[in-house]
């Protein structure tokens, strides 16, 4: 198992000690493999807004300006290196449902993934 974090490597590894994970976690800084897989989405404003209030700086926490985030998912991937499973956390963005859907019937069970 392994994560990819959208955060600056730092904060990763303050995530790994503080939760005790025992997998690697790699880092996505500029947000190309979130794009690359579909997963990056720009927050509204209003969530902006909210985060700001909150003191939760995330182009500071990211090194990233764009006010972005990236979806949960989940990819079980064979020895050959495609992905034959794909599932993403899809119930807080339901607008983009219908296209993961299309994506998985397009392509048979879910879409193949390669290197």
């Amino acid at each position: 198992m392994v994560a990819i974090s959208p955060q600056i490597a730092v904060n990763s590894r303050k995530s790994v000690r503080d939760n005790m994970l025992r997998f690697p976690v790699r880092n996505d800084a500029n947000g190309e493999i979130g794009v690359a897989f579909g997963l990056r989405f720009a927050l509204p404003n209003y969530l902006i807004d909210l985060y700001k209030a909150l003191k939760n700086d995330l182009p500071a926490f990211n090194a990233d300006p764009s006010w972005t985030l990236r979806m949960p998912a989940h990819y079980l991937v064979g020895q050959d290196v495609s992905a034959t499973i794909e599932l993403l956390a899809l119930s807080f963005r339901s607008a983009n449902l219908a296209g993961f859907r299309s994506r998985c019937t397009e392509a048979g069970p879910c879409r193949r993934l390669t290197r």
